[in-house]
């Protein structure tokens, strides 16, 4: 057996090792197998892919996954490792996670705004959850997601909901003073002079969040529904399979370490 063919043997056997991680995962499992392929029909055949791209940079490519995850983990633990402890950014990471693998939204994205939403915290709130209702809310549009992040963070910073800020949320189908409306009882017509007074703030736009995605309204538990179809479950498993290799990172390492030592 020459070195290539080892190399490509090993490459195999781990990866029916990770099939055997978690039954619940056969669907990313899957996925990846059909991009092997996808990856072996580009190059002709993965042996040819391997000498075509060298060893490391092969062995690079596998790892880059798990780095990814890392930075993601050191970015949020940068953020918020100073006021909340050590530990915080990847428990933080963890949670949105979560959320994210039953969203639309990409991850990158829900990190990107995590780091700038400190904000929510800092007033007592829970991020994972106002991250939640924002996907929600968004019907799993990245552009709405980021409109909702941008508003939230000016409106933490003291400015006043504004009536470009109400255009730009009722385009996406959420009406915040309609919201606040059916909560207190408030006319749409008395809300409508306060909101061009400037005396609606980020408090009533938080309540009007909870409001529209808590049981009964109009966005509850929409990322979920959507999540529900069969092409985003079977994207969520793919979503998983980046922490699955993180976790395996070392030993996946170790066991590629062999591969660069013969295939030179």
């Amino acid at each position: 057996m020459n070195g290539v063919d080892f190399s490509i043997n090993l490459i195999d056997n781990f990866s029916q090792t990770l099939k055997k991680v978690d039954e619940k995962f056969k669907g990313s499992f899957k996925k990846m197998s059909d991009q092997v392929k996808g990856l072996s029909s580009q190059f002709g055949n993965m042996q040819t892919a391997i000498a075509g791209i060298g060893a490391a940079a092969f062995t690079k490519k596998i790892i880059e996954a798990t780095t990814n995850v890392e930075k993601m983990q050191i970015k949020l633990a940068q953020t918020f490792g100073k006021d909340f402890g050590a530990g915080y950014g990847s428990m933080l990471y963890d949670e949105i996670r979560k959320v994210q693998e039953s969203s639309e939204i990409s991850r990158n994205t829900f990190i990107e705004y995590a780091n700038q939403m400190k904000f929510v915290e800092a007033r007592g709130g829970d991020l994972v959850d106002v991250m939640r209702q924002m996907s929600d809310i968004s019907r799993g549009n990245e552009g709405n997601f980021a409109t909702l992040g941008t508003a939230l963070n000016k409106l933490s910073q003291g400015y006043s909901y504004s009536e470009k800020m109400q255009n730009q949320f009722i385009s996406m189908g959420f009406n915040p003073l309609l919201e606040i409306s059916k909560k207190t009882g408030e006319s749409m017509g008395s809300l409508t002079v306060k909101l061009k007074e400037g005396k609606i703030g980020y408090d009533q736009i938080r309540a009007a969040m909870r409001s529209a995605t808590s049981e009964g309204g109009d966005f509850a538990n929409l990322s979920e529904k959507i999540a529900a179809t069969f092409g985003e479950r079977l994207n969520s498993q793919i979503a998983r399979f980046p922490d699955i290799l993180a976790k395996m990172g070392g030993s996946l390492a170790n066991r590629l370490d062999p591969v660069l030592m013969v295939v030179k």
